[in-house]
């Protein structure tokens, strides 16, 4: 399973000055923003969601069994004889059916009888028998159409047979308000049976006053289904008010689960009209779960008894219209075959349809289903397409020999027979070898079918880039097969034949379904669907056996959830906290599936090496994690779990029962009733299939941008406050009562909450839930969900002190998810509860600082007033950057600090900032990016904060240090900056700014390939407003640039230029750049979208490629380690380039003739791209690790302190 990672490396002892703020900076990632309708993505971008859109062939069982009215087969009497050896038709209505209700050839009207007292009437108009019948319990909805509209309510007076066949009179519709009635055409037969069979047979009307709106209860016991006394007659009547019980209480029409004569009525006729028959149910059903997919899917059509059609220029069996895109057009197509394809009183070859299916998916012609636009003469340029067929069945398949699969290879043993080695990119190969539960030693069978279009390579011609999952290992051109059983039942375990996939030790002995029976017999029909399911086994596709129509359509909906994940992926992103690996070190590791959108966070021993402890080799990390939320335990029953939340303005406790009515009522407000309230606190006994909120695998939700905040007892240094500032003398003593506090990870996650975990044990303690969440928080509980983010921030903890005291405060975001920001006392974890949620604050001015861009900064101002500062993020309603100081006792906004830079044509937003502390630990400068490429300095230095400012001006206009822009063709190009600058002292005084630029989080920066850069800017800082560096181009700068990027032991690594840059005299310049532009490559979409690190006289920055083909996901990186003086290569090896564990001439390369170091590294595409790394002196070295957007953990292992340049480059950290 692929999965995304997030690191952040700790020691569970404290470290004593880890986090102490020198007179420098102070700085920390997150993230701001609830779902909304902007550019910003919804769902990660650096993950495929199918970005080749797959194929999904629908074939419809439109055998004539799919016009009974009764199912199971067990009631209908398949086969019965009267004494004289004469066939005794099979009970498959009702009701009297007209004739050509459903556009083709019909079977005898049988009806089962009405006569009172006897229980066959009772049992076949009762739901706990007949699972077609009308069931009070079931609120009937009419079809959905395919644009979400949908079809009228049938009249109760006048309900039609069919949607589809309108018209009046007993040949078109019956009347439900009135005694039963005969269609016009058409002789019915009566039939009256019992346990044994059917016995009495009439033509005539058995009763004349038998109620046609009439269902029966059954009150009886287990097994008592043939007595008439254990049956409840209930008529719906004008002359009955109401009706209640019968599991009414879950029915959405009613009220307090009493349903009037009018809704009751309604409801009848409503599944009259479009639930009757097995036929109407599932088209109720098919319909409803395919409104659910969009264009990301193309879809085809067929039905099994289909023949002599043309699809897309060549005649084929059972497809009916080839693969489409799944567009409003293509829906239409779809639907109204759907709706209204005739049911003919036909067998059901489903041999022949699976065949007919696979041959589909086997053309390579240019309108063919492998075409990039089929139907119309396109290229084939997808490799990675993926293919699917579902096949639905309410009975068991007709065997002999004109129902065969058409191919004759098709008939061969094939899930028997070993097969060819089939190879790919990368070296990749498979051999299938007949091993249980796929194997059975027979021909001719479905599963045959199935194992020869899945173990063959349909499309030679195409590169085999088809992305295997954890449940199907091909990677070459296949069809997929899921099968559906509607009302059908075999004998093997669909979950022990699934299980004996991984499970060598279990055997499945699959059943003989004899092909050569034309109507199976005996033991051969339950047979037929144990072969569904081993055809939906040997193809790695999925199997349910529906019992009834409710089952089958939610069924349906899982299936098509299935397909849709199949074709998704996940991904990784990183947070750091760096300290010295001891014994006890751990690496926080959060994960997210985006199959099904779940979370998870383990922690992992880290070896003295850097490595992940892993004791048997076998590169299964996860199975050595110290712990894993979602092991038994670590999130509480939702009843004792502890969740928190703002409603309005009111911090509460989020358990129904603790709301005040008015409470109560805001919630309902935003759609959050008790069941989903109580489904978000973790109940999962309302979900799908016995209830109707979405199933979860996982408590925990996604887990995406929001990086683990880490924390102990911090140390931030404000001992060494001004003696005159009161909280200083006892910060000291404050640091040491908080030495015994519980350890914590602090996480957000899509969920809606941010989660408070003990870090030693992985038991969560609290979450949370911020106001700003609550408005999309129901749509979380919906089948039908798709991706939002709500709690994507990241969390960031610091001292403070206010009312007082010293606090631990934790101030958190949402993210893409709302335009929110919260403060938390966390000062004793295990006692939180609502009284210490401190504030949350929304603003107009408040954008999203989306994936890590915005870094909330806890600090004390020169004013005396501990804040938070933070940027406004992207987005916002004024299209300005701004920077926001933020009261932290009450949340109030002390100071808000407008570039004025921005409007709606040219929208602007302010990146993370950085800031620089003075000797006394207090708050006086901050630096931050914008998205127009502009670098602006923020003096916060006065003790007013009425004159805290933007430092430099240009005839009273505010003026950037600096802007960045590319050049081509003497066209400027500016360079957005998403990601927080990170600074340094410069010797000549001043500070130098070192960022990069990119953006990464909006629609479409996937592929965009301007050119980005990397900065090392001087600011002087000599007390001028005027002092910012020339903003006109870069002349002033000194270049470098990418010489070559040499493939040396199966890796790529960079050649950098060591031009040197003038500090002083004349021709001193103001820093350097290197745009990131490839020798190779050219520009490729390099970017930097993540916060660079200062270590040892180095400035290490990592770059992200993102992948651009269709059959891509992730992408790739580079880790740049480079002279922090010039932007340069240094003079000696930092990296490991042979890999013999040690850092010397053998790690460089030539270039030019010279030997010389190299300066960065690329990940590989298994490794995916990554973000800044957690860093950790490992050994003798210093070890960096992080992790890859597939999940995978990188470590790289680099040269520690040692020899490491100018040691007169102060660094800030």
């Amino acid at each position: 399973m692929r999965r995304t990672t997030q690191l952040i490396a700790v020691r569970k002892t404290l470290t004593r000055g880890l986090l102490a703020l020198v007179a420098c900076l102070i700085g920390w990632t997150s993230t701001l923003g609830s779902a909304h309708s902007g550019t910003i993505s919804q769902v990660p971008l650096f993950i495929s969601l199918g970005g080749t859109e797959p194929n999904l062939m629908f074939m419809l069982d439109d055998s004539g069994s799919m016009m009974f009215e009764v199912m199971p087969d067990d009631y209908v009497y398949w086969g019965q004889q009267d004494a004289n050896n004469n066939s005794i038709g099979s009970v498959v209505y009702v009701f009297p059916r007209a004739d050509g209700v459903y556009g083709a050839t019909d079977y005898d009207n049988n009806v089962a009888t009405i006569a009172d007292g006897v229980a066959y009437t009772a049992l076949m108009r009762s739901p706990s028998f007949n699972k077609v019948y009308y069931n009070p319990a079931i609120t009937y909805t009419p079809w959905k159409k395919y644009d979400d509209t949908s079809y009228p309510n049938a009249s109760p007076s006048c309900a039609l047979h069919n949607p589809e066949r309108p018209g009046s009179g007993p040949d078109y519709c019956r009347d439900l308000t009135s005694n039963l009635q005969n269609a016009s055409s058409g002789t019915t037969n009566w039939r009256e049976c019992d346990a044994s069979g059917c016995t009495a047979t009439t033509t005539t009307l058995p009763k004349a006053d038998f109620w046609t709106a009439t269902y029966f209860h059954y009150d009886g016991p287990d097994n008592g289904e043939w007595s008439w006394s254990n049956y409840t007659r209930v008529e719906i009547k004008s002359t009955t008010a109401d009706y209640s019980g019968h599991g009414r209480e879950d029915r959405s029409d009613c009220s307090g689960g009493v349903c009037t004569y009018a809704q009751e009525i309604q409801n009848f006729a409503n599944w009259y009209t479009y639930y009757r028959s097995r036929i109407l149910a599932a088209r109720a059903g098919i319909g409803k779960a395919f409104i659910e997919l969009d264009d990301s899917t193309r879809v085809g059509f067929g039905a099994i008894n289909a023949t002599g059609t043309t699809v897309d220029g060549i005649s084929s069996n059972a497809v009916m219209q080839g693969v489409r895109t799944f567009t409003p057009t293509a829906r239409n197509t779809f639907y109204n075959s759907l709706y209204g394809h005739p049911i003919p009183a036909e067998g059901t070859p489903l041999r022949l349809a699976l065949d007919a299916a696979g041959q589909y998916f086997s053309r390579a012609d240019d309108v063919g289903p492998w075409a990039d636009t089929p139907g119309s003469s396109s290229d084939l340029s997808s490799s990675c397409r993926q293919s699917y067929t579902v096949l639905m069945t309410d009975g068991y398949w007709s065997g002999g020999e004109d129902y065969d699969a058409e191919t004759a290879d098709a008939r061969d043993d094939n899930d028997s027979t070993a097969a060819a080695t089939i190879t790919g990119p990368g070296g990749q190969s498979y051999t299938y070898s007949p091993v249980s539960p796929f194997s059975d030693s027979r021909a001719n069978t479905l599963a045959d079918v199935a194992m020869y279009y899945w173990n063959r390579d349909l499309i030679g011609s195409l590169a085999n880039e088809v992305p295997p999952t954890p449940t199907d290992p091909a990677f070459w051109q296949h069809m997929v097969t899921y099968g559906v059983g509607l009302g059908v039942t075999g004998t093997i375990d669909p979950d022990d034949a699934y299980d004996a996939i991984d499970d060598t030790t279990v055997t499945i002995t699959w059943p003989d379904p004899d092909t050569t029976e034309v109507n199976c017999t005996g033991t051969h029909c339950t047979a037929r669907i144990d072969d569904l399911l081993h055809a939906s086994l040997n193809s790695r596709g999925r199997f349910f056996s529906a019992q009834d129509p409710d089952q089958f359509a939610e069924d349906l909906a899982a299936i098509l959830a299935d397909i849709v994940d199949r074709t998704s992926s996940a991904a990784a992103a990183v947070a750091t906290n760096s300290t010295k690996i001891g014994t006890d070190t751990l690496i926080y590791q959060a994960k997210f599936d985006s199959r099904d959108w779940s979370g998870k966070v383990l922690a992992y021993a880290l070896e003295s090496d850097g490595t992940i402890d892993d004791p048997d080799g076998d590169g299964d990390i996860e199975e050595h994690a110290v712990w894993d939320t979602s092991a038994p335990g670590k999130i509480p029953n939702h009843s004792s779990r502890n969740v928190f939340g703002r409603i309005g303005t009111e911090s509460v406790e989020l358990d129904w029962d603790s709301l005040t009515t008015a409470q109560q009522s805001l919630l309902t407000g935003e759609g959050i009733d008790e069941a989903i309230l109580d489904w978000l606190r973790g109940d999962q006994s309302n979900e799908t299939p016995s209830g109707s909120l979405r199933a979860r695998l996982s408590i925990l939700g996604d887990i995406v941008n929001s990086s683990p905040s880490y924390v102990d007892s911090l140390n931030f240094g404000y001992e060494y406050l001004p003696a005159t500032v009161t909280e200083q003398a006892t910060y000291f003593a404050y640091r040491e009562a908080t030495q015994t506090r519980t350890k914590m990870l602090y996480v957000g996650a899509n969920d809606g909450m941010l989660h408070a975990f003990d870090a030693e044990t992985g038991v969560e303690k609290f979450a949370f839930v911020p106001n700003a969440a609550l408005a999309n928080l129901a749509s979380l509980s919906a089948p039908s969900y798709t991706h939002s983010y709500f709690v994507d921030g990241s969390p960031q903890a610091g001292d403070a002190y206010f009312g007082g005291s010293w606090k631990t405060v934790l101030v958190g975001t949402m993210g893409a998810g709302g335009r929110s920001v919260f403060a938390l006392d966390i000062t004793n974890p295990d006692a939180f509860d609502e009284s210490d949620i401190l504030w949350e604050l929304t603003d107009a001015d408040l954008g999203y600082p989306v994936n890590q861009l915005a870094q909330p900064v806890i600090g004390r101002m020169q004013n005396g007033d501990w804040a938070v500062v933070l940027s406004n993020g992207f987005e916002s309603d004024n299209h300005r950057a701004m920077l926001y100081v933020i009261r932290l006792s009450d949340g109030s906004i002390i100071k808000k600090i407008d570039t004025g830079v921005g409007d709606a044509a040219t929208p602007n937003g302010l990146a993370a900032p950085v800031l620089v502390a003075d000797s006394s630990r207090t708050i006086k400068y901050a630096y931050a990016g914008d998205l127009l490429g502009n670098l602006w300095k923020f003096d916060l230095s006065d003790a007013s904060a009425s004159a805290w400012d933007i430092a430099f001006a240009s005839s009273g206009a505010p003026m950037p240090l600096f802007r960045a822009r590319s050049v081509s063709g003497g066209i400027e190009t500016p360079q957005p900056i998403t990601a927080a600058p990170e600074i340094g002292e410069h010797p000549q005084g001043g500070y130098m700014l070192f960022f990069g630029t990119g953006k990464f989080f909006e629609v479409g920066d996937d592929v965009d390939a301007n050119v980005q850069s990397l900065y090392g800017i001087w600011d002087r800082n000599d007390g001028t407003t005027t002092g910012y560096v020339s903003a006109t181009d870069r002349s002033t700068l000194q270049a470098q640039e990418i010489l070559a990027e040499p493939n040396i032991n199966g890796r790529y690594w960079r050649i950098i230029s060591d031009n040197a840059v003038t500090w002083t005299g004349t021709g001193a310049q103001d820093g350097w750049f290197m745009d990131l532009i490839s020798p190779v490559k050219d520009a490729e979409g390099e970017r930097v979208v993540s916060v660079p690190l200062l270590r040892h006289g180095r400035a290490i920055f990592t770059t992200a490629i993102p992948a651009t083909g269709v059959c891509e996901s992730g992408g790739v990186s580079w880790i740049l380690e480079l002279d922090m003086t010039s932007g340069g290569r240094l003079e000696y090896s930092t990296l490991d380039v042979d890999g013999d564990g040690d850092f010397d001439l053998d790690d460089f390369a030539t270039y030019a003739g010279n030997d010389v170091p190299v300066s960065g590294q690329r990940t590989t595409k298994d490794e995916g791209m990554t973000s800044t790394p957690a860093v950790v002196e490992c050994d003798d070295a210093e070890c960096k690790i992080t992790s890859g957007s597939t999940g995978a953990v990188v470590r790289i292992r680099e040269k520690g302190a040692g020899s490491s340049g100018r040691q007169s480059w102060r660094q800030c950290r």
